[in-house]
């Protein structure tokens, strides 16, 4: 709730003069209470004011109000949709909780919804939306506006699947329209599409997640990241074809409207919000690894067993100390000693690595208005860090809205956004969290030890390669930079009444640097090197390197410049004295995007001499043996769209709605290929206000009751596949044989593109009952995509093995609805309850690509008849009696090549999850309230961190034959292994054997990609690495997480008048306090998708929040 002083015109001025003897004999009283509707719903935003005291108040979010007033004061509360109220003040209303009634009005818009293009009566909205306000929405030390939407809208399913504050979460409206285009929702601040700073779809993502540069794509953020969530007003969500249709092929995947917040008439009003947190740091009780002890006794047996070692071991290791006893370079009392502090040594990496983090945000904003025009100017402040010291971001922000009349017919609005965040990560090889996970707690932090070794060839030797990882925290980095800039001007001109013409241009730019490097100190360097930094070497082994001097850069920029022009002509009229409501728009919008960037490898980077490089590197084809060379990779891309778009609603006698949209789309993407260039989308539906008729018994149970229906298309084009044939220029542009330049082939025409399509029907109902008591609204939909685009397996001859086709076929389906209930509400105590439940089934309809046996345990296969994200298992049959190795069923594909690997791998699950159901407890006594948000996700799957991740590398085609190298901790799982012939009959964690000489290889038939171009093929691989992608391996993802506790104490009037400020709250929240989930996962997170560079565990987090109006 905000109070501020009200204006003192001219006439107010004379009227204090003329009445000055009777004013001050009037002495202010407290007037508090609560607005609410006819149907008994609070009414939150309603302006307050007093004009003889001069004060005005604003209603909080449960419609509660409190401001000084004089007895015999008229009040006045006015909201837009609502007739004014006028309320006389008397003497015996101080200190007494009034509740006001406030009726609509039939001439006003009783209720709005934002679409991006307009304001629309709600009473005439056909489509399923969802609208939030900002106290709905808004998380005390969350990073950004999509971090905050878990739980809180129907059909949106928003996964977070890292704690860093740098990651985006994943966000998807009623599944998944595209497979290979990006099925995010789309942004569209006040009016106009925001495009991220970096568009890649999950194509590119994928592509560029195969290099080290992947970790940029971890913290660089969205569409989103650089706006304020303290400046937004409201978000409303677009889920179905009525809803989206005017938005045409950029809302197959629904629609998020951010309006941001404006300035209302009045003197200005100053508010201040800070938030002061704490975020803590994991524990090695909720990571499941071994301490020092276990993982010694694994060494102690695996040397006992005579196991093999694929690897020389590290000196400073339980294996390092025996062989030194074998040689006789130390006595057994000394090994003795020795073994015994390693066993006791449990070095705390977490603790080394993570600390207790401090956290802050502030948010300093003035608004007001005098005349004709408002204005609303704020600057933010963020810094947030993750758990891990270098896990970061920095916000600033600026935003100014200044909107007024200039005439009675002619209006305007100026809004500018600017912001810059600044993001820092990890090195690609860099995790901290995965090594404090992976590495022994029996190695010394004190020093570098001996990770690996260099392979011998003609002129260098075996040299060890040293590692400490607060050396590779300090010689690597990974930042980020983005600078965003949004200006929009629009204006509205009255024609006659009822018609309106409104014109809007939009520009903005935004350019992204993200810069990560390797200095030569760096282990990374030095693999690549061949050698350490200070390594003592001749120079002919210096000429052989492929790295001796500097380091690794890889440096890159990207701008995209956009512009967005709209003419839209509205026209709405009563007719049949204002029985029948008609509105129609009409609407030209011309759109452009132009990307930008380049990246690039560089070699011989110095950070710490002046950031230079070693110019010698800079060669075409310097080292063809480790393919490290000078590359450099440049994108320049337009894309141009036009669209007209139609929309037309009409009410009769208040109570039916027909509503139409039509959008037609034309894009560039399709070149000189015309017969696909424009895509009509259209949408029809129908609204009926069942509690509006004169036979609907408006009892004391159902108070207001609409049925909803609507059918539409939707569209989709995929800006990262075109119609011509694509060619690449290669690194080595000159072909070795001829010495004459060559092109790549990247893919073949395609005259066919066509735009990817959905067609969706939507039933919905809303609810009120109880006098506003019990609000349901929930709806059932179905969408059917269609012309998708995948890709196809082709033979070779064509220069390549696949390329897109519009094959695919999907459906997504389910139903959603939010129940709000206020089971308690008296004068002093009111209990508010919502539940918000989501379910979205995927299948796919069609596709005939064959895929690998690693597709499918990886959920990269498109499986016909299964959900998107599906993925495979091996089957577990058991542990091998007399060795404790692990064996599989492979129904056949063992003796002979099987059609599909679906046939001999089962079905796991889909990966994420199929319903959610998100809660909100409130519970308000006086000026305290608490509130409580809970999140349960169901109906998915996860893998269990992998056990022998060290044991063998990718698929283990090459495993090592024993166990993992002596600097590498295993999975406290693993104290519960095999040791002895019976033990498989109370244990499924396979023994550390040889198991290559007792059982040897799994093998089958299947493809496994490469260049078996979709064959059946023989596989060999290790039982081990098998056993961390069997159906053992897998549990039940579901979970419900605490998201926040809140306790908020508003100020009341007493006291911050005294203060001589307007307002205030203070809050304390508590962010991730626990999780329930299946016992199967032990220290698993269920909703990270695992360890690894962008997935930092989540860790609780304690906020103090402080907000001031003056």
């Amino acid at each position: 709730m905000v109070i501020f002083e009200a204006p003192k015109n001219s006439e107010q001025n004379q009227e204090e003069k003329d009445s000055k003897a009777s004013s001050d004999s009037k002495v202010s009283i407290i007037l508090k209470g609560q607005l609410v509707s006819l149907t008994g719903e609070t009414l939150s935003g309603v302006t307050i004011t007093a004009p003889e005291s001069h004060y005005m108040a604003i209603t909080s979010s449960n419609g509660l109000f409190e401001l000084a007033a004089r007895p015999g004061e008229n009040v006045h509360f006015s909201m837009v949709g609502m007739k004014t109220l006028n309320y006389r003040v008397t003497q015996t209303d101080n200190n007494t909780f009034l509740k006001l009634k406030m009726d609509s009005s039939v001439h006003e818009i009783a209720d709005v919804v934002i679409n991006g293009y307009q304001a629309m009566d709600k009473r005439m909205v056909v489509g399923s939306t969802t609208v939030l306000n900002a106290d709905e929405f808004l998380q005390t030390g969350v990073a950004s506006l999509d971090q905050m939407l878990q739980g809180k809208v129907p059909g949106l399913m928003a996964i977070n699947n890292s704690g860093s504050p740098t990651a985006s979460p994943k966000l998807r409206i009623r599944g998944t329209s595209t497979i290979i285009g990006n099925a995010s929702p789309i942004w569209v601040v006040d009016g106009v599409v925001r495009q991220d700073p970096v568009n890649l779809t999950p194509l590119q993502i994928n592509a560029a997640l195969e290099n080290t540069t992947s970790a940029n794509l971890n913290i660089v953020g969205n569409a989103i990241s650089g706006i304020n969530p303290y400046d937004i007003e409201s978000l409303t969500f677009l889920k179905d074809a009525s809803a989206t249709a005017i938005y045409g092929v950029k809302a197959a995947n629904g629609v998020i409207v951010v309006k941001t917040k404006k300035g209302k008439a009045g003197p200005a009003v100053v508010h201040y919000n800070t938030q002061l947190g704490l975020t803590g740091r994991p524990t090695y009780s909720r990571i499941d690894a071994m301490n020092s002890a276990q993982r010694i006794d694994v060494s102690r047996e695996a040397i006992s067993k005579g196991i093999y070692y694929a690897s020389m071991s590290t000196p400073a290791s339980y294996e390092g100390l025996l062989q030194q006893l074998f040689n006789r370079q130390i006595t057994q009392e000394v090994f003795s000693d020795k073994v015994s502090q390693l066993e006791s040594m449990n070095t705390d990496w977490l603790k080394i690595l993570a600390r207790n983090q401090f956290n802050q945000g502030h948010t300093l904003s003035v608004s007001g208005g005098a005349g004709k025009s408002t204005y609303y100017v704020s600057g933010g402040y963020q810094n947030l860090s993750g758990t891990y010291t270098g896990d970061n971001v920095k916000l600033y922000t600026m935003m100014a809205n200044v909107q007024g009349d200039i005439s009675k017919r002619l209006s305007y609005r100026v809004g500018i956004n600017a912001s810059l965040r600044e993001a820092n990560g990890f090195f690609n090889s860099v995790n901290p969290s995965d090594y404090a996970l992976k590495t022994s707690r029996a190695i010394s932090a004190d020093s570098p030890y001996v990770k690996t070794y260099s392979k011998q060839n003609a002129v260098m030797g075996v040299y060890p390669f040293h590692y400490s990882i607060l050396n590779e925290l300090a010689q690597t980095g990974n930042n980020n930079e983005t600078q965003n800039f949004q200006g929009t001007v629009s204006l509205s001109y009255k024609i006659l009444p009822g018609l309106t013409y409104q014109g809007l241009f939009s520009g903005s730019m935004s350019g992204k640097r993200s810069f990560q490097f390797a200095a030569d100190g760096s282990y990374f360097a030095s693999v690549y090197r061949g050698y350490d930094i200070d390594e003592p070497v001749t120079s002919a082994i210096q000429a052989a390197s492929s790295l001796p001097f500097g380091g690794i850069a890889y440096p890159a920029n990207t701008s995209v410049v956009s512009y967005t022009l709209r003419n839209t002509l509205g026209y709405i009229r009563s007719l049949f004295g204002n029985r029948d409501q008609l509105s129609l728009t009409v609407i030209q919008e011309l759109s452009s995007t132009k990307t930008k960037g380049n990246s690039s490898l560089e070699l011989g980077y110095y950070p710490d001499r002046g950031e230079t490089y070693f110019s010698l590197y800079y060669e075409a084809d310097r080292d063809a043996i480790t393919n490290l060379y000078h590359t450099v990779s440049q994108t320049n891309t337009l894309i141009n769209t036009i669209s007209y778009i139609g929309t037309a609603a009409y009410m009769i006698n208040n109570k039916y709605v027909f509503n139409a949209n039509v959008r037609t789309d034309g894009s560039n993407r399709f070149g000189q290929y015309a017969n696909q260039r424009f895509l009509p989308n259209w949408s029809v539906g129908f609204l009926w206000h069942v509690g509006d008729e004169a036979w609907f018994d408006k009892t004391n149970i159902v108070n207001q009751l609409d049925l909803r229906a609507d059918y539409g298309t939707q569209g989709n084009v995929v800006t990262a596949v075109g119609p011509e044939l694509i060619a690449t220029y290669p690194s080595v542009p000159l072909t070795r044989v001829s010495n004459e330049y060559y092109l790549t082939l990247g893919s073949l025409p395609y005259p066919d593109l066509r735009w990817e399509k959905t067609a969706s029907w939507d039933l919905g109902i809303d609810m009120t009952l109880f006098k506003g008591r019990l609000m349901i609204a929930a709806d059932a939909y179905h969408k059917k995509s269609s012309n998708l685009l995948i890709t196809k397996n082709i033979p070779e001859e064509y220069g390549i093995v696949s390329m897109y086709q519009n094959f695919g076929k999907m459906k997504n389906y389910g139903w959603e609805g939010t129940l709000t209930v206020k089971p308690i509400k008296t004068k002093k105590f009111t209990w508010t309850q919502q539940f918000v439940y989501s379910q979205v089934l995927n299948a796919v309809g069609q596709s005939d690509l064959k895929y690998t046996y690693k597709d499918y345990v990886r959920g990269n296969a498109i499986v016909q008849g299964k959900p998107l994200g599906s993925f495979y298992s091996f089957k577990f049959k058991g542990l091998n009696h007399d060795y404790g190795f692990p064996v599989y069923d492979l129904n056949g594909a063992d003796n002979h090549p099987v059609s599909s690997p679906a046939d001999f791998l089962v079905y796991s699950g889909r990966q994420d999850p199929a319903f959610s159901i998100g809660t909100s407890t409130s519970l308000q006594y006086k000026n305290f309230i608490l509130t409580a948000n809970f999140y349960l996700a169901f109906g998915n799957y996860h893998r269990l961190n992998p056990i022998y991740d060290g044991y063998s590398n990718n698929f283990g085609t090459k495993a090592n034959p024993g166990i993992p190298k002596a600097d590498e901790n295993l999975p406290r799982e693993l104290a519960n292994r095999w040791r002895v012939p019976g033990d498989e009959l109370k244990t499924n964690i396979p023994s550390n054997t040889n198991w290559s000489d007792q059982g040897g290889y799994v093998s089958f038939y299947a493809s496994g990609g490469g260049s078996d171009n979709g064959a059946a093929i023989l596989n060999n691989v290790s039982p081990y690495s098998i056993y961390d992608l069997s159906n053992i391996r897998v549990v039940n993802a579901s979970y419900l997480r605490c998201q926040s506790l809140m306790l908020n104490y508003i100020l009341p009037a007493s006291f911050y008048k005294t203060l001589g400020i307007k307002g205030g709250n203070l809050a304390f929240t508590v962010n991730n306090p626990f999780v329930i989930k299946s016992k199967k996962m032990l220290w698993q997170d269920p909703e990270n998708a695992g360890i690894g560079t962008g997935s930092m565990p989540t860790i609780a987090s304690y906020y103090l929040t402080m907000g001031i109006t003056f």
